[in-house]
């Protein structure tokens, strides 16, 4: 298994911070540098049409750029033949024992689930937040469940070598943001499974946000589930 961050242009502290929270959890990630929406302008021609069908807005440039920046790290992965690939982004924050849950979570799936293609550890939908309080899941068994609906988020995640394929070929056209794309590309494609409870989530930013190396306000909520 090995790990792979995500990052850009102009988030170099942002993904220090990040990366000294990994470490001092026992994760040590090769960390990517994909391209900024800000600095490229990179945006896409297809429609984003989940919501509406006759839409003929698009995604934003920030969002474009991290269905490549994500496309980049499968296609790094899956050049360096890991069996597991573990894709988190520079804002990813992950709970005590993360190394030994995670680890937890793909054996039940390696005994119980052997076919197992791709496992949201961290995921807002099915959090007990109650602004992201959703209906994800399908059967809880153990410490994840089958997905009956796409949870919100890619900041952690971890996927099979055998499933990087199919993802770059399914996702290679954008035109929604990366985690609506991976279930409305591959998730009839893929055996898909979430962490119950997410070990891992984002920092939030807003006018007073500062990134620390300590949990963020929502440690309560994921430590207590």
């Amino acid at each position: 298994m090995k790990y792979y961050g995500i990052t850009c242009k102009g988030c170099e502290t942002r993904r220090n911070l990040t990366d000294s929270h990994l470490r001092n959890n026992g994760v040590s990630v090769e960390w990517i540098r994909g391209i900024s929406g800000r600095h490229s302008g990179v945006t896409t021609v297809n429609p984003y049409t989940y919501h509406d069908a006759d839409s003929t807005e698009t995604i934003s440039s920030g969002h474009t750029s991290l269905c490549i920046n994500h496309w980049f790290a499968w296609e790094r992965a899956l050049n360096d033949g890991c069996d597991i690939a573990v894709v988190v982004e520079d804002d990813c924050r992950v709970v005590d024992c993360f190394v030994d849950r995670l680890g937890e979570a793909i054996l039940y799936l390696d005994h119980n689930h052997k076919d197992w293609d791709f496992l949201y550890v961290g995921h807002w939908e099915g959090s007990s937040h109650k602004d992201f309080k959703g209906h994800c899941y399908d059967v809880v068994s153990g410490p994840v469940a089958n997905l009956s609906s796409s949870p919100f988020g890619t900041h952690c995640y971890a996927i099979k070598s055998k499933a990087i394929p199919l993802l770059l070929d399914t996702c290679e056209r954008i035109h929604a943001p990366i985690d609506v794309a991976l279930w409305l590309n591959a998730g009839q494609l893929l055996r898909q499974y979430a962490c119950v409870p997410p070990l891992a989530w984002q920092e939030t930013e807003d006018e007073n946000y500062q990134m620390s190396l300590s949990y963020s306000g929502h440690k309560d909520i994921f430590s207590n589930q």
